[in-house]
């Protein structure tokens, strides 16, 4: 039976017996794919509230975050170790009261004050109930939000502010890129008695762990 062929039929491609593939007998030689060489780490941290949380002590800004992980340079200077982030969620939980008064946890998204534009301020909020059930918050940066998009090493905004009762725990779901060659840059606030060398956790309020409100849980912190 006679096959029938056209001119523009395209030789088929083979796989030999070693399992490379091959195009009229020749064997295809591939090239190296598209390479990402920077170093991108989706974390969830968590931080445990020493007092009770309001605008005034927890409205966290982009240099916040970025500050977050670090090394010691001395006992009181620390560098960032990574250059941008983005912002996937934040979460509260927020303890009974132990009279059982109602307690309220909130994560409120904030627009940008220099530019005013984006989405408006959006906020979340939850009510204990009894003593089964906490105050329980999770969100999302909202679309077109401040902290909806990547921020770099200059930014200075303030992405969204915290209520909730002492002890509240808090978990941030975070993704962010290391450093890669770029001039280091220094944290904004002192360490206290560190040590060189040492990768720090910073309170999610940029302070070190003696000034903190939201201390990290189970990392190191000074």
């Amino acid at each position: 039976m006679n096959r029938r062929t056209t001119s523009n039929s395209r030789p088929r491609r083979r796989i030999q017996g070693n399992g490379r593939p091959t195009r009229n007998g020749r064997p295809i030689i591939p090239h190296p794919g598209q390479f990402q060489a920077a170093f991108v780490v989706t974390k969830t941290m968590r931080f445990q509230a020493s007092s009770a949380l309001t605008a005034a002590n927890a409205t966290i800004t982009t240099t916040n975050l970025l500050d977050m992980l670090c090394m010691a340079v001395s006992a009181v200077a620390a560098d960032r170790l990574f250059v941008s982030f983005k912002l996937n969620s934040v979460t509260l939980w927020g303890p009974m009261a132990s009279n059982l008064v109602p307690v309220t946890t909130s994560i409120e998204y904030h627009t940008d004050a220099t530019a005013s534009v984006g989405s408006p301020n959006r906020l979340k909020s939850d009510t204990s109930i009894g003593s089964t059930t906490c105050a329980y918050t999770t969100f999302r940066p909202p679309r077109l939000s401040l902290a909806s998009f990547w921020q770099g090493e200059s930014a200075t905004n303030a992405l969204f502010t915290l209520t909730g009762p002492v002890n509240t725990i808090v978990d941030i779901n975070i993704t962010f890129v290391l450093q890669n060659g770029e001039p280091p840059v220094a944290v904004a606030n002192a360490l206290v008695g560190a040590t060189v060398g040492i990768i720090y956790c910073r309170g999610l309020d940029g302070l070190a762990a003696a000034g903190t409100v939201l201390p990290p849980v189970s990392y190191t912190t000074a």
